[in-house]
């Protein structure tokens, strides 16, 4: 284990968000970005920036010209908790603005926390009609593998991936608008 505690300061995350407008950030994450997902993003019109290894156990923002500095999952513990698995957890953060796919994910829950409105798009199953919820004044919301959802995040949100898994991520083309 080469870590067992790590800072993410509210203030970094407010100064990231001001100055990597629209872009939001990844610190604790199942591996740190290939150049091969880069394009892939960038293909997508995502505004995904190049990521380097976080040094130290505080985590601080990067300018919208620096990699973002990320704490790979794997660093907190001797061995991936699943097969697939890359650490316990994976920790992202997204703010006012942040769009997704329909997306879903086969191997871990999703946690999604805000004190912000959250408004979602979910589907329990693939014969299921898509249903929508709206939380206007924020609070917590959690995904099991394999349900498809669609976040619209207003405000600064924590996202929780339990555990971190590397690839575990599936785009619905069919529900892309």
């Amino acid at each position: 284990m080469k870590r067992a505690v790590l800072f993410i300061p509210k203030n970094e995350l407010l100064e990231h968000f001001r100055k990597n407008a629209r872009q939001d950030v990844k610190v604790v994450t199942p591996a740190i970005m290939t150049e091969k997902l880069a394009v892939k993003l960038h293909r997508r019109r995502k505004d995904a920036k190049k990521e380097i290894p976080l040094e130290g156990i505080s985590w601080t923002h990067s300018l919208a010209d620096e990699p973002n500095r990320i704490c790979e999952a794997i660093d907190f513990t001797d061995e991936p908790i699943i097969p697939s698995g890359a650490g316990p957890v994976a920790i992202s953060f997204a703010n006012r603005g942040s769009v997704e796919t329909f997306h879903y994910h086969k191997e871990h829950w999703e946690v999604y926390f805000s004190e912000h409105k959250l408004t979602v798009e979910y589907k329990l199953s693939e014969k299921s009609l898509i249903e929508k919820k709206v939380m206007d004044e924020g609070g917590t919301i959690v995904f099991a593998p394999r349900v498809a959802h669609r976040m619209e995040i207003n405000g600064l949100t924590i996202i929780l991936e339990v555990p971190a898994v590397i690839g575990d991520r599936e785009v619905l083309q069919e529900l892309i608008s």
